[in-house]
Protein backbone atom coordinates (compact mmCIF):
# COMPACT_ATOMS: atom_id res chain seq x y z
CA UNK A 1 0.00 0.00 0.00
CA UNK A 2 1.70 3.21 -0.79
CA UNK A 3 2.45 5.72 1.88
CA UNK A 4 0.02 8.30 1.10
CA UNK A 5 -3.18 5.50 1.16
CA UNK A 6 -1.73 5.24 5.33
CA UNK A 7 -3.14 7.37 8.31
CA UNK A 8 -1.54 8.59 10.96
CA UNK A 9 -3.02 7.58 13.97
CA UNK A 10 -2.44 8.14 18.03
CA UNK A 11 -3.52 5.36 20.63
CA UNK A 12 -3.53 7.06 24.27
CA UNK A 13 -3.47 4.93 26.97
CA UNK A 14 -2.98 4.94 30.73
CA UNK A 15 -4.55 4.39 33.63
CA UNK A 16 -8.07 4.55 34.63
CA UNK A 17 -8.27 8.25 35.34
CA UNK A 18 -5.42 9.23 33.32
CA UNK A 19 -7.51 11.48 31.08
CA UNK A 20 -7.09 9.47 28.06
CA UNK A 21 -10.91 10.48 27.08
CA UNK A 22 -10.32 14.38 27.93
CA UNK A 23 -6.99 14.18 25.84
CA UNK A 24 -8.49 12.29 23.08
CA UNK A 25 -11.50 14.79 22.54
CA UNK A 26 -9.59 17.52 22.85
CA UNK A 27 -7.02 16.58 20.09
CA UNK A 28 -10.37 16.04 18.04
CA UNK A 29 -11.83 19.48 18.51
CA UNK A 30 -8.28 21.07 17.73
CA UNK A 31 -8.25 18.83 14.49
CA UNK A 32 -12.06 19.97 13.80
CA UNK A 33 -10.67 23.62 14.19
CA UNK A 34 -8.35 23.41 11.92
CA UNK A 35 -10.30 21.54 9.17
CA UNK A 36 -8.98 17.82 9.42
CA UNK A 37 -11.15 15.32 9.03
CA UNK A 38 -10.67 13.08 11.95
CA UNK A 39 -12.24 10.30 14.11
CA UNK A 40 -11.83 10.11 18.17
CA UNK A 41 -12.78 6.32 19.27
CA UNK A 42 -13.00 5.85 23.49
CA UNK A 43 -12.17 1.94 22.90
CA UNK A 44 -13.96 1.11 26.36
CA UNK A 45 -17.11 2.56 25.16
CA UNK A 46 -16.89 0.70 21.57
CA UNK A 47 -16.64 -2.79 23.64
CA UNK A 48 -18.32 -2.31 27.19
CA UNK A 49 -19.22 -5.74 27.11
CA UNK A 50 -19.85 -8.84 29.40
CA UNK A 51 -19.36 -11.66 27.08
CA UNK A 52 -21.08 -15.33 27.98
CA UNK A 53 -18.32 -17.81 29.47
CA UNK A 54 -19.09 -19.95 26.85
CA UNK A 55 -18.48 -17.42 23.98
CA UNK A 56 -14.59 -18.29 23.65
CA UNK A 57 -13.61 -14.58 23.47
CA UNK A 58 -12.34 -11.70 26.29
CA UNK A 59 -13.39 -8.33 25.92
CA UNK A 60 -10.01 -7.76 24.35
CA UNK A 61 -10.65 -10.14 21.43
CA UNK A 62 -14.06 -8.66 20.87
CA UNK A 63 -12.82 -5.19 21.13
CA UNK A 64 -10.02 -6.10 18.64
CA UNK A 65 -12.61 -7.73 16.43
CA UNK A 66 -15.10 -4.64 16.10
CA UNK A 67 -12.34 -2.02 16.08
CA UNK A 68 -11.49 -3.72 12.56
CA UNK A 69 -14.70 -3.58 11.06
CA UNK A 70 -15.50 -0.07 12.47
CA UNK A 71 -12.09 1.48 11.16
CA UNK A 72 -12.88 0.60 7.40
CA UNK A 73 -16.17 2.74 8.01
CA UNK A 74 -14.31 5.33 9.53
CA UNK A 75 -11.78 5.77 6.92
CA UNK A 76 -14.73 5.61 4.08
CA UNK A 77 -15.77 8.86 5.28
CA UNK A 78 -12.70 10.30 4.87
CA UNK A 79 -10.76 10.47 7.96
CA UNK A 80 -7.84 12.19 7.92
CA UNK A 81 -6.81 11.37 11.73
CA UNK A 82 -6.99 8.66 14.16
CA UNK A 83 -7.34 8.91 17.87
CA UNK A 84 -7.96 5.65 20.14
CA UNK A 85 -8.25 6.20 23.90
CA UNK A 86 -7.50 2.74 25.91
CA UNK A 87 -5.98 1.63 28.95
CA UNK A 88 -3.61 -1.21 27.58
CA UNK A 89 -1.67 -3.75 29.87
CA UNK A 90 0.89 -4.38 27.79
CA UNK A 91 2.80 -4.52 24.47
CA UNK A 92 0.96 -7.43 23.11
CA UNK A 93 -2.48 -5.41 23.23
CA UNK A 94 -1.28 -2.47 21.39
CA UNK A 95 0.10 -4.70 18.73
CA UNK A 96 -3.13 -6.20 17.91
CA UNK A 97 -4.78 -2.93 17.86
CA UNK A 98 -1.99 -2.23 14.87
CA UNK A 99 -2.99 -5.31 13.27
CA UNK A 100 -6.78 -4.30 13.47
CA UNK A 101 -5.48 -1.16 12.06
CA UNK A 102 -3.28 -2.43 8.64
CA UNK A 103 -3.34 1.36 6.98
CA UNK A 104 -2.89 3.17 10.23
CA UNK A 105 0.68 4.47 11.46
CA UNK A 106 -0.04 4.13 15.16
CA UNK A 107 1.80 6.38 17.43
CA UNK A 108 1.33 5.48 21.36
CA UNK A 109 1.75 7.97 24.10
CA UNK A 110 1.27 6.54 27.59
CA UNK A 111 -0.02 9.21 29.78
CA UNK A 112 1.54 9.51 33.00
CA UNK A 113 -0.34 10.66 36.49
CA UNK A 114 0.15 10.84 40.00
CA UNK A 115 -1.74 8.15 41.86
CA UNK A 116 -2.75 10.71 44.07
CA UNK A 117 -4.11 13.10 41.16
CA UNK A 118 -6.19 10.06 39.98
CA UNK A 119 -7.25 9.62 42.70
CA UNK A 120 -8.72 12.95 43.15
CA UNK A 121 -10.23 12.96 39.84
CA UNK A 122 -11.91 9.79 40.13
CA UNK A 123 -13.13 11.24 43.60
CA UNK A 124 -14.49 14.32 41.51
CA UNK A 125 -16.50 12.30 38.40
CA UNK A 126 -17.41 8.85 40.01
CA UNK A 127 -19.23 7.80 42.99
CA UNK A 128 -20.29 4.51 45.35
CA UNK A 129 -19.41 1.27 43.43
CA UNK A 130 -18.11 2.56 40.48
CA UNK A 131 -15.67 4.68 42.49
CA UNK A 132 -14.59 1.75 44.42
CA UNK A 133 -14.01 -0.66 41.26
CA UNK A 134 -12.32 2.62 39.40
CA UNK A 135 -9.84 2.88 42.59
CA UNK A 136 -9.38 -0.71 42.80
CA UNK A 137 -8.50 -1.10 38.67
CA UNK A 138 -5.73 2.15 39.29
CA UNK A 139 -3.54 -0.57 40.71
CA UNK A 140 -4.16 -3.27 38.66
CA UNK A 141 -4.44 -1.08 35.29
CA UNK A 142 -0.74 0.79 35.86
CA UNK A 143 1.74 -1.81 33.39
CA UNK A 144 4.21 0.68 34.48
CA UNK A 145 5.95 2.15 31.23
CA UNK A 146 5.27 0.42 28.24
CA UNK A 147 7.95 -0.13 25.76
CA UNK A 148 7.82 1.87 22.63
CA UNK A 149 5.18 4.07 23.75
CA UNK A 150 5.75 7.82 24.37
CA UNK A 151 5.28 9.10 27.92
CA UNK A 152 3.71 12.61 28.41
CA UNK A 153 2.15 13.94 32.03
CA UNK A 154 -0.67 14.37 32.24
CA UNK A 155 -0.51 16.05 36.01
CA UNK A 156 -0.31 19.46 34.76
CA UNK A 157 -2.90 21.54 32.41
CA UNK A 158 -4.64 20.18 29.83
CA UNK A 159 -3.68 22.33 27.32
CA UNK A 160 0.22 21.52 28.00
CA UNK A 161 -0.16 17.96 27.57
CA UNK A 162 -2.52 18.24 24.03
CA UNK A 163 0.62 20.05 23.13
CA UNK A 164 2.70 17.72 23.88
CA UNK A 165 1.15 14.91 22.36
CA UNK A 166 0.87 16.89 19.22
CA UNK A 167 4.55 17.73 19.13
CA UNK A 168 5.36 14.40 19.29
CA UNK A 169 3.38 13.28 16.47
CA UNK A 170 4.18 16.10 14.33
CA UNK A 171 0.32 16.73 13.72
CA UNK A 172 -0.01 20.89 14.15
Amino acid sequence: MPVSDRIPGLLLTGTVGAGKTTVAVEIGERLEAAGVPYSVIDLDWLCWISPAAGAGRTVHDVLIETLAVAWPVHRAAGVERLILARGMRNAAEIDDVRTALPDVDLGVVQLSVDHDVVRRRLGERDTGAQLAQHLELLEELDPGRLPGAHQVSNTGDLASCVEEVLHFLQWM
